[in-house]
């Protein structure tokens, strides 16, 4: 016998330690961290919706067999508000009686109260289950565009961690430096012209986002307390690198769009979000190559959208098949506007960069977050050596 229910405070130690026993190290030692970063994450953030709930599956004596994340954006469509559930982690416990528990979990969470539900993480065994409860991949942001600088340093990064060829990466790198110093006086990326960057704070995120996004059917309805706790808790992640958030504007001071993207030092920088006005997609991303290929990075890689296409098309990325990005909504015109290139979805508004599986949870948390000491964004001047 076995019933889900709402997460609850409660709940965290028995679900981290859950987790820590099917993500992370397969033991039942979960870090001191990890439970509050639970808390954090789906209980305590500005929009946590108690209409669309993390979810648990407890069975007899109250043991918790399973889990369902639940990260909650607010959006608009067609001038009204709607809510999109973003689901992940699901866990299962690996005991015999968990049974079905994460089909069990998945349903019940797609029966919610959102408009629509959205992943952007799921390994094959979970888009299948997407998939057979009536989700469907949208086929864009299924794909992944990535731009070189230093193609060395790029293809250690890039392939040798899948071949566990991890502790050879400084050697490897070092060897294709002299290649790299070559290459990046043709695939470097200059200033450009007519543009000029400066951090993008939470208030202009805010601030900005309906002239930056207006143009779209469906976009995130940020606020100020969202967009203060969102830069803070992607701020605070060793394993993701330091994040880099620029605000860009023509000469005359008028907002172009932004773009968020964590740069981990040396290696492949992760975009969060590009965003543009109409007609300025190019501008965008020429500030953002610049900004990356100036920090270090030895490439940038993100997820293909429909505004963006064109203008990196025009600017030699390479495309492949990436994660799926998966949908499910009863509502026909949400799926048109998706489907058509009329939304402004990004990883920003999804669960791809929460660390659960990556962060330590061991020190003493920074102002309330659970992080280690993370390292600074170099400079652009002291990057651009590199």
């Amino acid at each position: 016998m076995t019933i889900v229910r709402p997460f609850t405070y409660g709940d965290a130690p028995a679900v981290a330690t859950l987790y820590e026993r099917v993500m992370r190290s397969r033991t039942d030692d979960a870090p001191p961290l990890l439970a509050p970063a639970l808390v954090r994450y789906f209980l305590d953030h500005p929009w946590a919706d108690p209409e669309i709930p993390a979810l648990v599956c407890e069975g007899k004596g109250g043991r918790i067999l399973g889990f369902i994340g639940s990260t909650v954006r607010r959006l608009i469509f067609d001038g009204r508000p709607v809510r999109l559930g973003c689901s992940g982690p699901l866990l299962r416990s690996p005991e015999p009686s968990a049974g079905m528990v994460g089909a069990l979990l998945q349903r019940a969470y797609l029966a919610g109260r959102q408009e629509f539900s959205v992943t952007d993480g799921a390994t094959p065994d979970a888009a299948r289950l997407w998939i057979g409860m009536g989700g469907r991949a949208v086929d864009l942001p299924s794909l992944d565009w990535m731009k070189v600088f230093r193609p060395a340093r790029f293809a250690v990064e890039f392939g040798f961690d899948r071949l566990g060829l991890g502790r050879w990466k400084p050697t490897a790198s070092a060897l294709g430096a002299p290649l790299d110093a070559v290459a990046r006086r043709r695939l470097g990326a200059g200033k450009p012209d007519d543009t000029v960057s400066e951090e993008l704070s939470a208030d202009a995120l805010a601030a900005f986002a309906e002239e930056g996004m207006g143009w779209a059917r469906l976009r995130p309805a940020y606020d100020r307390p969202f967009a203060d706790w969102l830069f803070a808790e992607m701020g605070a992640l060793p394993s993701r690198g330091p994040l880099s958030r620029r605000l860009v504007r023509d000469h005359e001071g008028r907002v172009l769009g932004w773009h968020v993207v964590f740069v981990p030092p040396g290696g492949i920088a992760e975009v969060m979000q590009v965003v543009a006005k109409p007609r300025m997609a190019g501008a965008v991303i020429d500030d953002l190559f610049h900004t990356m290929d100036a920090l270090g990075a030895a490439g940038v890689r993100g997820r293909l959208e429909a505004p963006l296409q064109a203008a990196l098309a025009e600017r030699g990325v390479l495309i492949r098949r990436g994660v799926p990005a998966l949908i499910h909504t009863r509502s026909r015109e949400l799926l048109s506007a998706i489907a058509l290139g009329e939304a402004v979805l990004t990883r920003l508004d999804g669960e791809w960069w929460l660390p659960l599986h990556l962060e330590r949870y061991e020190t003493v948390p920074a102002k309330g977050r659970a992080t280690a000491s993370r390292p600074a964004l170099p400079s652009a001047s002291d990057a651009a050596m590199s």
